[in-house]
């Protein structure tokens, strides 16, 4: 069974100006295209869907791969939502090499995440592999997250150290400037 985790940093509070609020998100991460882009065309209820043990499928629809950030932004339609995949990403690469040096490989194992997506539009962020009944962490209009394959050795103590690495409060300190306060996360995904 596939194993992934991310780093989650996401902004609930609602925003007339979201796509705005997102070009400078995208300014931030040093990254200058879409290498993919998906959406959706209903609003997010994955949370509610998986309190009610309903199936969870999401029908997306590719909009497409190597366009411009304007391009992939132009394909924002709510109550939907935009997954945006950014490739190559500076800021992942700084998320990456802060997790490397900065978290004992005992601890990480495997597990760096390296690539950025950001999703616009109201999304729920809740994770289901280590509490069974799931741990809802909120409902974001949008987030940025680094993913990696694997997962860590300690899950605890990788969540533990992390956000407190002085590279992810730098990272952290970017976003913010970008969209405003942002609540973080870590996600395991079985």
């Amino acid at each position: 069974m596939p194993q992934r985790g991310a780093l989650f940093f996401f902004r609930e509070e609602a925003a007339t100006d979201l796509l705005r609020l997102a070009q400078a998100l995208l300014a931030s991460t040093g990254g200058a295209r879409v290498s993919s882009a998906l959406r959706t065309e209903c609003p997010d209820r994955t949370w509610r869907a998986f309190q009610a043990y309903e199936d969870l499928n999401v029908t997306w629809q590719s909009i497409g791969d190597e366009l411009t950030i304007d391009t992939a932004l132009s394909h924002y339609r709510p109550p939907g939502y935009l997954m945006l995949s950014i490739e190559p990403c500076a800021l992942a690469e700084d998320v990456r090499t802060a997790v490397l040096e900065g978290i004992p490989e005992g601890i990480r194992h495997h597990f760096l995440p390296c690539r950025a997506w950001l999703t616009i539009g109201e999304h729920d962020i809740f994770e289901a592999a280590e509490n069974y009944d799931g741990t809802y962490f909120g409902r974001a209009v949008l987030s940025i997250r680094f993913v990696g394959y694997h997962t860590p050795h300690d899950w605890a103590e990788f969540r533990r150290l992390v956000f407190d690495l002085p590279a992810i409060v730098a990272v952290r300190q970017r976003i913010e400037a970008a969209i405003g306060p942002v609540k973080t996360a870590v996600h395991w995904d079985m």
